[in-house]
């Protein structure tokens, strides 16, 4: 299980399986032949000049018998002169033939099997066959499990150094000399790391380096054989290793889902044998996202018909997108659900700690990735929606960190039916007073609310919103913090232009909390009417005057327009539209206003049909505006689509 890789982290193409299924037959049959009697003297003889390099003595007396069939004499020869070379001027075997192969792989086969060595004996055996990959690999498959558990101690008893990072390969370690303290430093700082809007992701680069080095041969050689003992053995031994980056490079071996999630229920488990730092826990769970993203990847990738040529190709697309299917609506997300039960029932005193790193770490700037890590944090969200006595603790201690992530996780919870309504109503402010808190800092930013998780982030804080007492109040208040003077002494140029796009995230949360507050039955219908008429006023008097912000002021119409039909009364639609119609200044926002409203117009038997009344102005507006605009060369190309798609929805008006 451990020497396992999942085939469909690297999806070969038809022609490459191909290639690859005849040598596998060759060299199988090739391994046949060699396993005959006839040549066990050869294997032996391999065998005995690998241990003289060793400086061991040969463990029979051999007579080398070599075949007359040619191509097996070449190989024999080329083997042979390599390994009984020492000037280094030989180097390795050059060919890479099914036969060779084999034949490499029965002399590691058979070298295993020399008892009466030891943990020394090895290491020197080790110094020779390393670089004769199908040798070395094929004799550490082999070695006696229990006979490697004798020598435990001295697999976890790294070689003498003076720096940590001799322990690594230098050619692989990009780092000058001159900064390997600090950087043994820093690596050193995540075994006291402490939760912050950045550790998931601290972790998540500091230990990654790992994918970029490799241990030192002998250290490599110790992992190997740990894992030869069994998994929880190995996971002991790599963290062991004295850095983060060493530990992830010894984790690249692993290539089996199964096996990485095993890794995180044996290194999580409140009884875990493993004495493990916080940041390890977190770094296994996101080596097990890793596998699950590559494999996700690897089967979209190859199940899209971009990559179809010929019929074959097609026949291949199809079993791969079966397979895809599969893994989306079963295997996946399983695998997830499983992981985070692991997560959430770990070990109390390391509980929070992860869960609050999972909270305020994961946040998808861009939902076309990571989808996995998304998905594995809200996997998370419903387990602990299970525990009514955790989430408080939970949640209050990550908004406390004010990030982004923890917002908007910690603002999900709110409408859990497992909370109590007490905590739901705490919770509300508590997230209410964080988002006025972190939308004030210089570094808030936001982008298309349908292209990250800003969309969503601004649904839950309006929900947290329109569950306070008085809503139109803490909205009125809150806005005229962020909103800074436009003139007088107090005026800042760079807090004023600096808070533009922040007032309209904040006004968008204005819209959606009055949309909210129409699902709370007849006695807040009211209340959203006068909160969605506060954010309205403020809304068009910030259009007046901020003409330079056209992408995310057209966002802000969008919002606000498609909200009308379900906020407003019907008898009061048609005109309120009328009069915000004559009020925009912008073509752009005309459109974009006509359009959300037509997707969303609600009046009786014209559900997503204009009136006539508005039809016939937004007709006027554009006749008169998109010629003269496209005769001076200002038409913008979207302005041209927008009014193209809403010339379509638009009746023709009769004279």
């Amino acid at each position: 299980m451990l020497y396992d890789r999942d085939w469909r982290l690297h999806i070969e193409d038809p022609s490459t399986q191909e290639h690859r299924a005849t040598q596998d037959e060759q060299k199988a049959r090739a391994k046949i032949t060699l396993r005959h009697l006839s040549f066990h003297s050869l294997i032996d003889n391999f065998c005995n000049i690998i241990i003289e390099r060793a400086g061991l003595a040969p463990h029979k007396e051999l007579v080398i018998d070599i075949s007359t069939d040619d191509e097996l004499s070449g190989a024999v020869r080329e083997l042979e002169a390599s390994l009984t070379c020492t000037s280094g001027s030989q180097g390795l075997p050059s060919s890479e033939s099914p036969l060779m192969q084999a034949l490499c792989e029965c002399i590691g086969e058979r070298l295993a099997l020399i008892q009466g060595y030891g943990f020394a004996e090895w290491r020197s055996v080790h110094s020779v066959i390393h670089e004769y990959w199908p040798i070395y690999e094929e004799w550490l498959r082999h070695l006696p499990a229990n006979e490697a558990l004798k020598y435990e101690a001295d697999i976890f008893q790294f070689p003498s150094h003076g720096n940590v990072l001799e322990l690594v390969q230098r050619w692989t370690l990009h780092i000058d000399e001159r900064y390997w303290d600090g950087y043994v430093e820093q690596m050193k700082s995540l075994e006291t790391l402490q939760v912050g809007p950045g550790t998931w992701s601290e972790i998540m680069r500091s230990t990654t380096n790992g994918e970029l080095i490799m241990l030192e041969s002998d250290v490599e050689f110790r992992g190997r054989l740990a894992k030869q003992i069994g998994l929880t053995v190995w996971l002991r031994w790599i963290c062991n290793l004295p850095l983060a980056s060493m530990q992830y490079a010894a984790l690249q071996t692993l290539g089996d889902i199964n096996t990485a999630i095993e890794a995180c229920r044996i290194v999580l488990s409140p009884d875990s044998e493993i004495n493990t730092y916080l940041y390890q826990k977190v770094m296994f769970i996101q080596l097990a996202i890793g596998i699950l993203e590559s494999i996700d990847g690897q089967l979209t990738h190859r199940s899209s018909d971009k990559w179809v040529v010929t019929e074959r190709d097609e026949i291949f697309r199809s079993t791969v997108e079966v397979e895809a299917n599969r893994w989306h609506e079963e295997e996946l997300p399983a695998h997830l659900k499983y992981l985070a039960k692991i997560i959430v029932e770990t070990s109390d005193d390391a509980r929070l700690w992860i869960l609050s790193v999972i909270l305020t770490g994961i946040y998808q700037f861009d939902l076309r990735k990571d989808q996995c890590t998304a998905k594995l944090r809200d996997e998370v969200i419903r387990e602990v929606s299970k525990d009514n006595h955790l989430i408080p603790d939970l949640l209050f201690d990550t908004l406390r960190h004010s990030s982004k992530a923890g917002l908007l996780n910690s603002a999900r919870f709110i409408f859990k039916d497992t909370l109590t309504e007490g905590i739901a109503i705490e919770l509300c402010h508590k997230v209410w007073n964080s988002f006025t808190s972190i939308i004030g800092n210089s570094d808030f930013h936001w982008s298309n609310l349908h292209d990250s998780e800003d969309g969503s982030l601004a649904w839950h804080v309006a929900g947290a919103l329109a569950h306070l007492p008085d809503p139109i109040t803490e909205f009125e208040e809150s806005l005229k913090c962020l909103n800074p003077r436009s003139e007088g002494w107090s005026f800042s140029i760079d807090g004023y232009f600096g808070n533009q796009r922040k007032v309209v995230f904040y006004l968008i949360v204005g819209a959606m909390a009055s949309e909210w507050l129409t699902k709370g039955g007849a006695e807040h219908v009211q209340v959203s009417r006068l909160l969605f008429e506060s954010v309205w006023n403020h809304a068009h008097l910030w259009l007046r005057w901020n003409t330079n912000y056209l992408q995310e002021s057209s966002v802000l119409v969008a919002e606000l327009w498609a909200r009308i039909s379900s906020v407003l009364p019907s008898h009061s639609i048609e005109q309120r539209a009328i009069n915000g119609l004559e009020s925009l200044d912008e073509l752009e926002h005309v459109l974009t206003a006509a359009n959300a409203l037509a997707l969303n117009y609600q009046g009786p038997g014209r559900e997503g049909i204009l009136p006539d009344t508005l039809q016939t102005l937004v007709r006027k507006i554009t006749d008169q505006q998109i010629p003269l605009l496209v005769e001076l060369g200002h038409a913008k190309p979207e302005v041209i689509k927008s009014y193209q798609y809403i010339s379509e929805k638009l009746a023709p008006i009769q004279a």
